[in-house]
């Protein structure tokens, strides 16, 4: 008489275990959408403020690149420009405009940048821009 042939007690309980640890737990599952939604907190932040300052950074440049063309105005006409308009149209004899993109007067929040020959010193006019919402805080060419 045959004895049936059983498969090794061993070979049977690390079967077990092997198929128990096929999938993750609710438990793990829910630490990594955890650990996830921790980084997700810290680094959101961080990127809307270096975005943010990305942009005034940006409107630096443009008020920088005004400033620059405001004084080829200058030179070229005797006098300082009354607003940045006036850098976009061709001067008094039929000469080029200074500023030939319509963006480059806007800042990077699509608001005009401004000249104000009054509160400028007397070497050069104050150039600025009002800021991310219009109202402040103003960005301007004298830092």
């Amino acid at each position: 008489m045959l004895l049936p042939q059983y498969p090794p007690v061993r070979a049977d309980r690390a079967a077990n275990r092997a198929l128990s640890r096929a999938a993750f737990t609710l438990m793990e599952m829910m630490v990594v959408v955890a650990i996830i939604i921790i980084l997700i907190g810290i680094s959101v932040p961080l990127v809307i403020n270096y975005w943010n300052n990305s942009k005034i950074d940006a409107t630096r440049a443009k008020i920088q690149s005004i400033q620059n063309a405001a004084q080829t105005f200058q030179m070229k006409n005797g006098r300082w420009p009354q607003s940045v308009q006036e850098l976009t149209v061709k001067d008094q004899y039929g000469n080029e405009p200074v500023l030939r993109d319509p963006q480059d007067i806007t800042d990077s929040w699509g608001n005009p940048i401004v000249i104000d020959p009054a509160q400028g010193d007397q070497a050069r006019p104050l150039i600025y821009s009002q800021g991310p919402n219009g109202q402040g805080p103003r960005i301007d060419n004298t830092k």
